[in-house]
């Protein structure tokens, strides 16, 4: 199985996390801990150095290799021991993993204190990756219908 990882798709999800987070991050006073996180042209080599060293990991963590590498992107190669069914969450788990090693990167040097949140979602997405590659059960689907919600109307008159 060949996942590739394109930087620039990776990026905006950072920039877009930094917003969220930086709106939503409070201290212990209630106050806002950051007036603004936006990434500039300054900051993005960085976040591409953050990048691929989450797909460094992703490569140790999980036996997989690179098999194709440029300045915007890395295709990786994973075992083929796994079940096909489960190459979307391979996937998603993959590039959750690299937005948050990002995240954790960033804030080790912006805001310790955030930092080890990201580290234990990193650690999380790489134990689920791990599941997934070495899983050779499918995936079930429930045959149970999804809830369905009724609704009555009543008349006052």
């Amino acid at each position: 199985m060949e996942i590739t990882l394109d930087f620039t798709t990776l990026a905006g999800e950072v920039k877009r996390s930094l917003s969220i987070i930086g709106k939503r991050s409070i201290d212990e006073q209630g106050n806002l801990m950051f007036k603004d996180i936006t990434l500039g042209s300054l900051e993005e080599p960085l976040l591409d150095d953050y990048l691929q060293q989450a797909v460094i990991d992703l490569v140790t963590e999980s036996d997989a290799f690179v098999t194709a590498s440029t300045d915007s992107s890395m295709t990786l190669t994973f075992p083929t021991n796994h079940n096909d069914a489960l190459n979307p969450a391979i996937t998603k788990v993959c590039k959750a993993y690299c937005v948050s090693y990002a995240l954790y990167s960033w804030f080790s040097v912006v805001a310790p204190k955030l930092q080890e949140k990201y580290m234990g979602d990193c650690r999380r997405q790489a134990g689920a990756l791990i599941r997934l590659i070495h899983s050779k059960k499918a995936p079930t689907v429930s045959s149970e219908s999804p809830l369905s919600a009724t609704t009555t109307v009543t008349s006052n008159s």
